[in-house]
């Protein structure tokens, strides 16, 4: 097993991976910027020995946007440049895999709504609508909404199979 150290290098010393096939909206780097702001920076960046960021784009760009100069990394040294290309790959889309257990979920959010938090609970990434379902469970509609009424089915079929419509539209 490697012998992993964190270090703290300057932002302008990473580079970015030129065949980074993750993408980051601006919603969700601002997202990571709050939770770096509210939590810490808990998870390093992965680079290489040159430097080139395998893992932590995102939380690089957040860290920019936070005015950070610096940032954790771990360099990971190990790994055959066809290894660090598939870790990419596999630590963004493992992630996605996942499920949530929904009971658990609910209650979490439930208990941490309840308490008098010093922090907006949208810094776990739910955005405000997410939470009200979570907490209050999804409500059904007061009135039925128009496009939900199928109409009733007609006696006897008006058209056959191959049969073909011309639409005249007159003004």
């Amino acid at each position: 097993m490697p012998n992993l150290q964190v270090e703290y290098l300057a932002i302008s010393d990473l580079k970015p991976n030129p065949r980074n096939a993750r993408l980051h909206s601006q919603k969700q780097v601002h997202q990571i910027a709050a939770s770096i702001t509210e939590f810490g920076f808990n998870v390093p960046v992965l680079i290489d020995r040159g430097n080139v960021i395998i893992a932590g784009h995102g939380r690089v760009d957040a860290a920019r946007t936070l005015g950070m100069e610096t940032v954790p990394v771990l360099r990971i040294d190990h790994l055959t440049n066809e290894q660090k290309r598939a870790f990419a790959l596999a630590d963004n889309k493992i992630a996605l895999n996942s499920d949530w257990d929904l009971e658990i979920l609910q209650l979490q959010m439930k208990e941490l709504s309840a308490l008098n938090l010093n922090f907006d609970l949208e810094v776990t990434g739910f955005g405000t609508a997410e939470i009200d379902i979570l907490n209050d469970g999804a409500t059904a509609p007061t009135k039925a909404d128009r496009s939900d009424i199928v109409p009733e089915k007609q006696a006897e079929a008006v058209s056959r199979l191959g049969d073909l419509r011309c639409l005249v539209i007159t003004s």
